[in-house]
């Protein structure tokens, strides 16, 4: 194996979970094959998302593919757990929530996940939100969101204090991929103690950046 390029298609949206050459081997072609077989999977979706690395040689292909490119940050950094706020709304959730989960991410990307989120829950912990005011949902790991999704930048906000409230006291927690259009996430983040730093690319297609969200790298 030289190579590999994993792709998804979640009702009409399409999206780039992994894709990678042998060092050795970057620049012959194989990268720009791959890459157009797992796009030609995507036939017929009209939306697309990559969470992309810093690499300019990814970022061109993905820019030739018709992607826009739109500069991501990664926040990370040990909580100040003297500023986490008492949040009320937030509860565990469950798989008789997934039906919400879809529901919500319908509204904020036009596409469900499932069943991602079935996958996600065996070894993440999910919060929910669900009020009059607004719904969603994060996948916590070791208290850093590894998927959020809102329908207002209130409950996501909720959410991720929620989430960064459940980290270990001495451990880190980081989550990337995450634009300018998030800046309810960025100020949650400064709030928090967290740092500030230049990641890749969020490239999407036929599609603005979907908020209040904040993308997993590998089901987008």
């Amino acid at each position: 194996m030289v190579g590999i390029a994993l792709a998804l298609r979640r009702e009409g949206m399409w999206g780039l979970s992994a894709y990678g050459v042998l060092p050795g081997l970057q620049g012959s072609g194989i990268g720009k094959a791959l890459l157009e077989a797992a796009i030609g999977y995507g036939t017929g979706c009209l939306r697309g998302m990559i969470c992309s690395s810093h690499d300019p040689r990814a970022a061109r292909r993905y820019r030739a593919a018709g992607f826009t490119l739109h500069p991501a940050m990664e926040l990370s950094g040990l909580v100040d757990r003297s500023v986490l706020p008492l949040v009320d709304g937030v509860r565990e959730g469950s798989s008789a929530d997934l039906d919400l989960c879809d529901s919500v991410d319908r509204q904020v990307r036009g596409a469900g996940h499932t069943p991602d989120h079935e996958f996600l829950m065996e070894f993440s912990e999910l919060l929910v939100c669900d009020q009059l005011t607004g719904s969603g949902y994060c996948h916590v790991v070791d208290g850093s969101p590894a998927l959020l999704s809102a329908t207002s930048r209130r409950v996501a906000s909720r959410l991720l204090w929620e989430a960064l409230a459940r980290s270990a006291p001495a451990a880190s927690v980081s989550f990337g991929d995450v634009t300018a259009e998030q800046e309810w996430a960025v100020d949650v983040a400064l709030a928090a103690g967290l740092s500030v730093y230049n990641e890749g690319y969020l490239c999407l297609r036929h599609m603005r950046p979907p908020t209040p969200y904040l993308p997993s790298a590998h089901f987008m």
